[in-house]
């Protein structure tokens, strides 16, 4: 039996329970071992419910709810494994949402990792804003939050690396390896930009073998895309989910 967080066992009754339909886990490969090494948490919704309009309704304090609900399945679930979890850059901008997520670091942040969704929302951020995102990142690292950064493409370069901070992970948007026909070597120059951003480098978007070569060729040290299964987790029904 999986229990919903007590944050998000509040709202309940809420939009963010009944549209949900489960987890989507993506795996994360290492390109040279060909090993699993960790999932991307994704969310299951209605096929009507188009992913992107529905996340760009959600306030900054309803994505945290996700994250966490999303955090108490997989915990309870516990594939065993490295997992990184989305959380747009609006988040660390409301010091009491920060503070949620340090309080709730205990209990998830040794298998959970943050994943930035949103880095060409940082384009638009005031001195202060960006002071204040900083500030709030590296509060969560000092207890232990591992912090990815997501999507990166060479026009988002320059605006990551403003930031100052080398991520534990950074993650080349998928449209990345689609350019590879016209532009063969774009992604190795993208991957070996985000080398100076991030611990790790991981491409997205990986889906025939051609692409995993590709990937492998970069210089990345992890892939992702529908070449590799998902695993789905369903959403256990309202009257098990307490």
């Amino acid at each position: 039996m999986i229990a919903m967080p007590p944050f998000l066992v509040e709202r309940v009754p809420g939009r963010l329970p009944a549209l949900i339909q489960g987890l989507r886990l993506q795996p994360l490969i290492d390109l040279h071992l060909n090993t699993r090494v960790g999932w991307e948490v994704l969310t299951q919704l209605p096929v009507p419910v188009f992913t992107e309009s529905f996340f760009s309704t959600l306030s900054a304090r309803e994505c945290v709810e996700l994250f966490l609900m999303q955090a108490e399945m997989i915990a309870t679930h516990n594939p065993g494994e490295h997992l990184l979890v989305n959380l747009p850059v609006r988040v660390f901008l409301d010091p009491a949402l920060v503070e949620i997520l340090l309080l709730q670091g205990e209990r998830f942040r040794q298998v959970v990792a943050i994943e930035i969704q949103d880095p060409v929302s940082l384009s638009g951020l005031s001195g202060k804003a960006r002071h204040r995102l900083v500030s709030a990142l590296m509060r969560l690292r000092e207890t232990g939050w591992e912090i990815w950064m997501d999507d990166l493409t060479p026009s988002l370069v320059a605006d990551v690396g403003s930031l100052g901070i080398m991520f534990d992970g950074v993650k080349t948007d998928w449209h990345e390896m689609r350019r590879r026909h016209r532009e063969p070597q774009a992604l190795y120059r993208l991957v070996q930009q985000a080398k100076y951003l991030g611990n790790k480098v991981l491409v997205e978007g990986i889906e025939s073998e051609a692409d995993l070569q590709h990937a492998r060729a970069s210089g990345a040290s992890a892939g992702q895309g529908f070449l590799w299964p998902e695993l789905k987790i369903p959403l256990p029904a309202a009257g098990n989910a307490a």
